[in-house]
């Protein structure tokens, strides 16, 4: 003998089934959600970081050219004048300090600016005659 059943579903167990789905893909959506979060935080913080090192290097390299302007300037007036014992050269940028050193007529001159937190100093070692002969030019 064959029983023929019929399931039916209860309203309650349909009603379980779609809650369960809607859980999944509120779940599925705050997962993604946060992994997309946890992305975006990160890849600003990258940016940030590689923002700061950017202008660090910019900075360095402007005073490094300031530095230079000023080395420049000391060693014009050091033609003009044998005498010249350096101090404070004022750039429209900023003020740069330069030292005179000589031990006959071989003359070293460094400058220094500290424009911003970058101190770039350059020094040149010069012999001086009927016109300046440079022998070395180093940042120091």
């Amino acid at each position: 003998m064959k029983v023929n059943k019929k399931i039916s579903h209860s309203p309650l167990a349909t009603r379980y089934s779609s809650l369960r789905g809607g859980f999944v893909a509120v779940s599925t959506v705050l997962v993604v959600m946060a992994i997309v979060l946890v992305v975006t935080v990160t890849v600003t913080y990258l940016s940030i970081g590689e923002m700061q090192g950017s202008w660090a290097l910019t900075q360095s390299e402007s005073n490094l050219n300031l530095s230079e302007s000023c080395l420049e300037k000391g060693l014009m007036a050091l033609q003009a004048s044998g005498s010249y014992a350096g101090g404070s050269i004022v750039l429209p940028e900023a003020t740069c300090n330069i030292t005179v050193t000589s031990v006959s007529n071989t003359y070293t001159l460094t400058a220094t600016t500290t424009a911003t937190n970058y101190i770039r100093t350059v020094q040149a070692v010069v012999t001086r005659g009927s016109n300046l002969a440079l022998t070395s030019w180093n940042e120091l």
